[in-house]
């Protein structure tokens, strides 16, 4: 852990492997979690120390589904949370996030200019993009669809809005 921290610090280009540890300790958490006979071992692996933390977006002008999104997603990452696009995108130029969960009504600058404009200045984050939205109007479901962007209808479940988002996650895998 030493060697690991004291690389992330000094070496940039060493963050994403600290990424992929942190990743695959939780896929392993998961795993085990899956057997309840190995809760002692489950134990074990949670009592081991983090290595890196995914940083979370979330994008959404009411603030009651931001705090219970960040409470969801809290085990999985540091949710931080943007109430419209505009600041969404200033978040996203200062800081890179694994996942980005946006809505698409929202005030200043809606989810779906949000996401254009994001993917036009970082072209790989359109991998990592969810939208979580009440709207289930056709045209915006066909440009989900045709951009091969995953969304989830408002309201949804707890386990389906954590999956969503755990996929995101380990998409590098």
């Amino acid at each position: 852990l030493y060697v690991i921290n004291t690389f992330k610090r000094s070496h940039k280009e060493f963050i994403p492997a600290a990424a992929e540890l942190q990743r695959h300790k939780r896929c392993v958490e998961r795993y085990v979690a899956a057997y309840p006979e190995y809760k002692g071992r489950l134990d074990k692996v949670r009592s081991l120390p983090a290595v890196w933390e995914e940083k979370i977006l979330v994008a959404d002008d009411e603030s009651s589904i931001t705090d219970v999104l960040a409470a969801i997603l809290g085990d999985e990452g540091a949710v931080e949370t943007a109430a419209n696009g505009e600041t969404a995108l200033e978040m996203l130029s200062a800081k890179y996030y694994a996942a980005v969960v946006s809505d698409v009504d929202m005030p200043v600058m809606d989810g779906l200019e949000f996401y254009k404009r994001a993917c036009e200045r970082f072209p790989g984050l359109k991998d990592r993009f969810l939208f979580f939205t009440a709207s289930s109007c056709p045209e915006r479901i066909a440009f989900f669809e045709q951009n091969k962007i995953p969304y989830i209808q408002k309201p949804a479940g707890i386990k389906l809005i954590r999956n969503a988002v755990i996929k995101l996650l380990d998409k590098d895998r």
